[in-house]
């Protein structure tokens, strides 16, 4: 019998041990037609897997990337598209503004993603980021609680709440200016601006861009996964890693004491209330009328890009065919 215990199933999630050092969880956000989006089946499920993954003694590092559609280029790959803007309701139909909702409607649409980012503010043990597409949203903004990030090159992180007419979330009305400075905040929750893995650097928000040479939009969990078996040393029986000191390079418990005098219990409580206050603005706008033709005018405008964008490829495609 294994002394590793077996991780829960789910459909919008998936759990699996690295089979070098089964120590180390990979979370994959599964749901890559939508490309990845944060509706409330995923939420909900990868705030239990993280809840699970957190009180699992024989879980000590989790690597959380998206699935891939098997469809997408690797440059236009997603990590993650947001919130899906569908399943609240407040996507425009045959051209026409979504009917307003109402206050508790709107609060009822954010408890999910209360949850989910408590989940991110208590986790104990070593979370690593291996955003291996373009990543938006919530996705962004939750990203503060990463101990690190690895990226690829040119993939885009952006909030887009100016866009849409939302606000803040994730406790990143706090988080993103303690990391990142005024003026990066102000490019990504302000005027919600595509701002490159490549960027993010300087900061320390993300920690590595990995080139191609080493990674795609497919194998960078891999290539994460491996990092952070090499950086802890994997010993000849692989069981010795539950036991003190199992590790042939680093130590676990100090990794465990060091992660949590980053914040203390009175520090999470403060970032819970946080992020209810947040996402109570985040209600009080989407139950407002502006809301719904705020989201009309996001989705015109991202048609025109599309058709643009089509318009052009069919001249190019043209031109290409008389030479």
């Amino acid at each position: 019998m294994s002394a590793f215990s077996k991780l829960p199933a789910f459909s919008h999630v998936v759990l699996t041990r690295y089979s070098k050092l089964p120590t180390l969880v990979h979370l994959e956000l599964n749901d890559p037609a939508t490309g990845n989006s944060m509706s409330a089946p995923l939420l909900t499920q990868c705030t239990q897997a993280l809840r699970h993954c957190a009180a699992d003694n024989t879980v000590h590092v989790v690597v959380v990337s998206g699935r891939v559609n098997e469809r997408a280029k690797d440059e236009r790959a997603l990590f993650c598209s947001g919130a899906s803007l569908t399943a609240r309701g407040v996507m425009p139909k045959d051209g026409h503004a979504a009917p307003p909702r109402s206050l508790e409607e709107c609060r009822q649409f954010t408890s999910a993603t209360a949850a989910f980012v408590d989940a991110f503010i208590d986790f104990p043990k070593l979370l690593i980021g291996a955003i291996n597409g373009h990543a938006y949203g919530l996705s962004v903004t939750t990203a503060s609680f990463y101990d690190e990030i690895f990226a690829l090159p040119g993939r885009v992180f952006k909030a887009p709440f100016a866009d849409i007419g939302l606000c803040a979330e994730g406790c990143s009305s706090r988080l993103f200016p303690q990391i990142l400075g005024p003026a990066l905040t102000a490019r990504l929750l302000y005027y919600s601006e595509e701002i490159k893995a490549e960027e993010l650097v300087p900061s320390g928000f993300v920690s590595e861009v990995v080139p191609p040479s080493k990674a795609n939009s497919r194998t960078l969990p891999q290539y994460v996964l491996a990092r952070m078996a090499d950086r802890l040393g994997v010993p000849e029986e692989i069981e010795d890693i539950l036991e003190p000191g199992g590790y042939t390079k680093l130590s676990y418990a100090s990794i465990l004491r060091s992660k949590a005098l980053r914040w203390d219990e009175a520090q999470r409580a403060e970032l819970r209330e946080l992020s209810r206050r947040e996402l109570e603005s985040v209600a009080q706008i989407m139950s407002t009328d502006e809301f719904p033709l705020g989201v009309l005018r996001f989705a015109q405008r991202q048609a025109a890009k599309k058709e643009a964008k089509a318009a052009e490829a069919a001249a190019a495609a043209k031109s290409n065919s008389r030479l």
